[in-house]
């Protein structure tokens, strides 16, 4: 088993998976390439956010996440150790694994049913891999089930759910699967926790402005705040006095080290006049905390660092129920070519 890191993969670069799109598996030399050689798991926090100025405007946002960081158990790690010596695991601040591939064979085969029951089958036979009870797979919904272009392989993407509410920034998993073998997984999850409640005290109102202040718009008020017409999301849209854009805020369950918090995903947008604030954060639904925060705007530059525009990333994935998520393809340079 090669364990080279500890690194933090969060759900926003873990909407789907895909390795290259065309070829069959070669397993020449696969024994000869094999490793078992161990070195020790370090801890290594990955910095986010964009510290480029936005037009010569103000610094951009920082990344906040304030839920803690966890070694894995020893039972996870016997798990991944009998996935196989020459397998490459990289784990999230859950302690579970955020990537599992292998340099020049499949991670599983001989799967049955479609690429969904065998995403699920695999899961079910390794869920001491992410501490998952029978009710956690049981509350493992699908999201997605994308077939790669130009191959009959597919991306199958499960989310997580808490007491019906569903998980929040984590809490995903990802299958790179063709016919009955598997390629690799990349995951978000956290098994065998509860959420702490499933009645907000703030209301989405509360909500927005706890986030906008967070965004350093403080002299906005609760009275500039007014609900604003529903749409097809499962958001509830939100008018800011002084903001270009509609605010976006729905209940989800934030995955953290000591459970799952009831949270407020919402959106702080107000992008107009050369100027982009644009912020996906996570306000904590009973006490207003801010407990994820995301900087969802990317700035280009020339090629000699110097900013030129901007773009805004939706990393909510506002879109009518029932609308597959866009992919944002992971690649894995030593997975199986699917």
């Amino acid at each position: 088993m090669r364990v080279p890191r500890l690194v933090v993969m969060g759900a926003c670069t873990l909407t789907a998976v895909a390795m290259t799109l065309t070829g069959a598996v070669s397993l020449s030399g696969a024994a000869a390439a094999a490793s078992s050689a161990k070195s020790a798991h370090k801890l290594v926090r990955v910095p986010g956010g964009d510290p480029t100025p936005f037009l010569g405007g103000p610094p951009s946002i920082t990344e906040t996440d304030v839920r803690g960081f966890v070694a894995p158990t020893a039972a996870v790690r016997r798990a991944v150790g009998a996935l196989g010596a020459d397998v490459d695991v990289a784990y999230n601040r859950f302690g579970t694994p955020s990537a599992i591939t292998t340099p020049a064979r499949w991670l599983a085969t001989g799967l049955h049913g479609n690429a969904v029951h065998a995403s699920r089958e695999w899961l079910s036979e390794h869920r001491a891999l992410f501490n998952l009870t029978s009710a956690d797979l049981a509350n493992l919904q699908l999201v997605n089930n994308a077939r790669l272009v130009g191959s009959p392989a597919r991306a199958v993407l499960f989310r997580q759910s808490f007491d019906g509410i569903n998980a929040g920034n984590d809490g995903l998993v990802a299958i790179g699967i063709r016919h009955d073998k598997i390629a690799s997984v990349t995951s978000t999850l956290v098994g065998g926790i509860h959420l702490d409640a499933t009645k907000p005290v703030l209301s989405p109102l509360q909500a927005v402005l706890a986030a906008a202040h967070n965004d350093g718009r403080h002299s906005l008020t609760l009275g500039d705040l007014s609900l604003a017409p529903k749409d097809n999301t499962t958001f509830t849209n939100v008018a800011a006095k002084g903001f270009a854009q509609l605010q976006r805020t729905r209940l989800v369950a934030l995955p953290t080290v000591h459970g799952a918090k009831l949270a407020y995903e919402t959106d702080i947008t107000d992008v107009a006049g050369g100027a982009a604030l644009a912020t996906i954060s996570f306000v904590d639904a009973l006490s207003g905390q801010i407990l994820v925060r995301h900087n969802a705007v990317d700035t280009f530059d020339d090629g000699n660092g110097a900013p030129q525009a901007a773009i805004v990333t939706d990393q909510a994935g506002a879109q009518p129920v029932g609308t597959p998520y866009p992919p944002e393809w992971k690649y894995f340079a030593d997975a199986p070519t699917l």
